[in-house]
């Protein structure tokens, strides 16, 4: 591919980023509902969620809870950053493939833990997972392995390949960082404990509707 052909391409990508990030659509519907292979159900634990009951870096378990059990509304994160992962991800996994592997989105969830997860790839031949993510400074590591052991759980597989991309205004290949990640069984037996204990409280929190945050961290279940 000559140079001229690669600089084509690249503006080609980039342009598509941009009409997605930028469309006046996504701008009057901040909240616009995220597509149905993407949601995850009331009753159920997305991959991601976990995290939430685990650092509560960003949310609360006890708001999380709260809208486990119907108490408030779920509210879809619709913004420029959540636009980019999905504009870049078809673009990086097409990238990843190259190394010999063939994925396809997936859909799956576990009802003993009530757990859900919706794989950006997988590769039922080689029996692997890809989770890509974008961010702006700092890579959130703990939190993406943690969301991997969960996909572990659900599908039964021992290895995945997480792909990282710094974002920025124009896309490179060479920016894309492979990591292996293996399945740490006392890392997915920490999660799973704690997913168990947060479906316990939760069952509390429906009797107890009235209940505080300091009452719902405090529960000893």
């Amino acid at each position: 591919m000559g140079k001229s052909t690669n600089a084509l391409l690249t503006a080609k990508i980039n342009n598509q980023i941009a009409k997605v990030l930028y469309s006046p659509v996504h701008l009057r519907a901040e909240n616009q509902a995220i597509p149905e292979a993407k949601r995850v159900l009331s009753g159920y634990l997305g991959a991601s969620e976990v995290n939430i009951i685990i650092n509560q870096r960003n949310r609360s378990a006890f708001n999380l809870a709260q809208e486990k059990v119907g108490i408030i509304e779920r509210k879809e994160v619709d913004n420029i950053y959540t636009r980019y992962g999905q504009a870049m991800e078809p673009i990086i996994i097409n990238d990843v493939e190259k190394l010999g592997y063939q994925f396809m989105t997936e859909k799956k969830r576990c009802h003993v833990y009530k757990l859900s997860g919706v794989v950006d790839g997988i590769d039922h031949r080689q029996q692997i997972i890809l989770e890509v993510k974008t961010f702006t400074h700092q890579p959130d590591m703990e939190s993406y392995i943690n969301q991997i052991h969960v996909y572990f759980h659900i599908w039964g597989y021992d290895k995945a390949m997480l792909a990282l991309y710094q974002r920025n205004d124009i896309f490179d290949a060479n920016n894309t960082e492979l990591y292996n990640i293996t399945r740490d069984s006392v890392r997915l037996s920490m999660i799973l404990d704690k997913v168990s204990e947060f479906w316990r409280k939760c069952e509390i929190l429906k009797t107890d509707r009235q209940m505080k945050k300091k009452q719902f961290d405090a529960l000893e279940v």
